[in-house]
């Protein structure tokens, strides 16, 4: 579920991914792994952790929903819901290796295996600086497909 966009201000994160242990809350990044400007930050309402990590989420390239006067069928867009869009397919990914995998392995192996190669912009919120994981910036880190599919592998053997 993506987070609110707004100011990206600490504890604004909000519905949808902010309101239950139940989601996984995703905020966005940059080109350069830097923070997006417009990504809320936590805590979540509920005082839970979110966060739960970030994805690319800044002029990410996407089918458009119409087709432009000039033919192009692409837009380029940015938003904590093209973020949630690519934690989605790393969900799905592990799904498709071993469907019997539930919600809280999906969250354990990705907020596990998420990477911390994210640019320090010295902030921090509730006191917990971006250089902590998990924090309230970018939760566990940045999401990592490869890391995520091969630790489930690994379980499965």
């Amino acid at each position: 579920m993506c987070l609110g966009s707004s100011d990206g201000k600490c504890g604004a994160a909000e519905s949808p991914g902010a309101s239950s242990l139940g989601t996984i809350g995703v905020g966005a990044t940059t080109n350069t792994t830097e923070l997006a400007e417009f990504s809320d930050k936590g805590p979540g309402p509920l005082g839970i952790q979110k966060p739960d990590l970030v994805a690319p989420g800044t002029n990410i390239l996407t089918a458009a929903h119409e087709e432009a006067e000039n033919g192009n069928i692409y837009t380029v867009v940015s938003g904590t819901s093209v973020s949630a869009a690519h934690v989605a397919g790393v969900a799905a990914l592990l799904k498709a290796h071993n469907p019997n995998v539930t919600f809280t392995e999906v969250h354990e192996i990705i907020t596990s295996t998420a990477s911390h190669n994210i640019v320090d912009s010295g902030a921090s919120c509730s006191g917990i600086p971006e250089t902590t994981f998990p924090n309230y910036g970018s939760g566990y880190g940045l999401v990592n497909a490869r890391a995520a599919l091969q630790k489930l592998i690994n379980q499965s053997m």
